[in-house]
């Protein structure tokens, strides 16, 4: 895979994670983020899969993913792209929301993935500097952030009931996402599943997908990985993450870790120690 990677991570603005990147032939398998995903395409394109539909997103333009939104990309022409991400804790995008409309609402939701827009492409790609530069004082970085957001939210956003943000979940689903999150380490199936909730695999796998957008594997997968990404920022070995996030072995664990967070987990490690 020839591809280019800086990563990093700053907790005093609720663990804001920050990445700039180029890949020429790298696929990212599906997966979700539990955080708002703001994106800006500085050259190239890539085509992402969204909400079941296909989008170009080319230089110049901006991209933004609500939370729990299964979705996969990969290059358009060998080219590639380069880009730049934020991943924007939802639970703080909650909170910005609410200060600006007076009011507690839901989470707030962007109902178009593509964003044609100079301006805040250049209010991003500003931000994305001014926080890589070591000297950047915490008041002038929690401004220029809460600025951006702001103008994001105001042009982009709606608000909406927190379901419709993120997914809906019948007792059934709740149950399933449950076990998953407190068993993710475990070897589980499909069967366990069924005999936990009392209904056909079949239709089991029907409903998650449905109430969920995507299937019990990837959100287990996703889970295995946001796991991994705690342990390794405590400084926990390769071999030690795989083994506690059920990985069957450390070279899985890597490639499932590169494929949907589009760098190694020793390449995280050591952007976040």
């Amino acid at each position: 895979m020839n591809s280019k990677n800086s990563f990093r991570k700053f907790p005093e603005l609720g663990n804001l994670e920050l990445q700039k990147a180029t890949y020429r032939d790298h696929s990212f398998s599906p997966h979700f983020h539990e955080e708002y995903g703001i994106g800006i395409i500085i050259k190239g394109s890539q085509q992402k899969h969204y909400r079941g539909s296909k989008h170009i997103i080319r230089a110049g333009q901006i991209c933004v993913m609500n939370p729990g939104e299964v979705h996969f990309a990969h290059p358009v022409t060998q080219e590639g792209w380069t880009y730049r991400m934020i991943y924007a804790n939802a639970a703080l995008f909650k909170e910005i929301s609410a200060d600006m409309n007076g009011r507690m609402g839901g989470y707030p939701y962007f109902p178009n993935l593509v964003i044609e827009d100079t301006c805040l492409f250049k209010m991003i790609l500003s931000l994305h500097l001014i926080l890589e530069r070591p000297d950047t004082s915490l008041l002038e970085k929690e401004s220029i952030f809460l600025s951006v957001m702001e103008h994001l939210l105001q042009k982009y956003a709606d608000v909406k009931p927190q379901s419709s943000t993120l997914k809906p979940s019948g007792k059934h689903i709740k149950k399933v996402k449950e076990y998953l999150d407190q068993n993710y380490e475990e070897d589980i199936s499909l069967e366990m599943l069924s005999e936990l909730t009392e209904i056909s695999p079949f239709y089991l796998l029907r409903l998650f997908k449905k109430e969920v957008g995507s299937t019990p594997h990837i959100y287990l997968t996703q889970r295995r990985i946001n796991k991994a990404k705690q342990f390794l920022s405590s400084g926990d070995s390769l071999s030690d993450v795989a083994y506690k996030t059920g990985f069957a072995d450390q070279s899985h664990f890597t490639n499932r870790f590169k494929n949907i967070v589009g760098i190694t987990p020793g390449q995280y490690m050591n952007k976040n120690n």
